[in-house]
């Protein structure tokens, strides 16, 4: 998990700096307001997230900016139930980065397989990548368009 790591699930785990109505777009509502560890989210295993996350890492927000926590390998998932949304984030990887933000995943199992998780790699991070594995692709099910 390099720059930002999110999920979004119909509980949505998120990596996203915003989040509103279909029909609204000036309704979008920051999901990180404040810096700081981010008040209304969980830090939870990358291959089971019914589990708690290894090592204890911490994510926070730092100027408006989403950071990975350390030791890598972890979701961000949002305490939150959403429905319809629209989501808008940036995001930036480092050389080799590889992360994600799942989408309509349960709160069990690997995001990435029991839901879905939208790519975001550095094609250096695997050169033989699939073309679902890189960044705008579903993981391993729709390639980028």
């Amino acid at each position: 998990m390099n720059f930002t790591r999110l999920l979004s699930w119909s509980v949505v785990l998120l990596a996203a700096f915003g989040c509103g109505h279909l029909s609204n777009r000036s309704a979008f509502v920051p999901l990180f307001p404040v810096d700081g560890v981010p008040p209304g989210w969980t830090v939870r295993a990358w291959d089971d997230v019914r589990n708690p996350a290894n090592g204890n890492p911490v994510w926070k927000v730092e100027q408006g900016v989403l950071q990975g926590g350390e030791p890598r390998g972890s979701w961000l998932l949002s305490e939150k139930e959403y429905g319809d949304f629209e989501l808008e984030f940036e995001f930036k990887l480092g050389e080799r980065g590889n992360s994600g933000c799942a989408l309509r995943a349960p709160m069990y199992g690997d995001p990435a397989f029991d839901g879905m998780e939208l790519q975001m790699a550095d094609v250096r991070y695997n050169p033989e990548a699939k073309d679902s594995e890189l960044t705008g692709g579903i993981y391993r099910a729709i390639a980028p368009s």
